[in-house]
């Protein structure tokens, strides 16, 4: 996340796709509560990038692993040309 933590919060993406880390060290309490009713899945393998909906309190999606800050950002363009819903 050290490639693209830095710059992803002034990409296009984050307007769509707010990026917020969590340290499994350090996990948030609204996180555990979601979890813990079932709206986000078992976390199998790390890195796990949840897409989470932040007005139901539910996960939608997943991508699961990195294979580098290009892959990344294609993942995520990617999900948002076949989800995201103009408003």
């Amino acid at each position: 996340m050290e490639q693209v933590e830095p710059e992803y919060h002034d990409t296009e993406y984050a307007e769509t796709l707010p990026l917020t880390i969590i340290d499994a060290k350090d996990i948030p309490e609204w996180f555990h509560i979601a979890y813990d009713k079932g709206d986000i899945k078992k976390i199998k393998g790390t890195p796990t990038f949840i897409i989470f909906d932040t007005e139901s309190q539910v996960e939608i999606d997943r991508i699961v692993g990195y294979g580098g800050k290009d892959w990344f950002y294609e993942q995520i363009a990617i999900w948002i040309d076949n989800h995201h819903k103009e408003q």
